[in-house]
This record gives C-alpha cells, structure tokens and sequence, in this order.
C-alpha cells in the first residue's frame, strides 16, 4: 500500500514468469547461457486521485535452483 486509504498500491510482476504455490511466487525456466529477467513495478490506484508523499518497501528474493 502507497497510501494510508489503501486504493493506491504498487506489486513487482515478474514477465514471462510461471505461477508458484501461492500469489508470492513465480518461476522463471533459464536455459543455459545468458537471459534477461525483467520485472515490472504495477501501480494501481482504485480510480481515485492521489498525492505524495508516498513510501512502500518491495523486496524480491531471486533464488537460482
């Protein structure tokens, strides 16, 4: 959440990626070499206007299997 409301948040969304157990996880398949990963920042805001300040922590963990 962005906003003390709540209707303005932000999620990491991790392209091309396959669904994990539950709605923290995805699985991106590597084949050997090099590959881009890329995740995108997804902002969305209730069809409300906001204004900042604005202030929220996302972690990813990457781990390689």
């Amino acid at each position: 959440k962005l906003s003390q409301d709540g209707r303005l948040s932000v999620s990491l969304k991790v392209r091309n990626a396959k669904p994990g157990v539950n709605a923290l996880e995805s699985f991106v398949t590597v084949v050997a070499g090099t590959q881009e990963i890329f995740i995108d920042g997804d902002l969305k805001n209730a069809n409300t206007s906001h204004t900042g300040p604005f202030s929220a922590s996302v972690v990813a963990i990457v781990e390689v299997a």
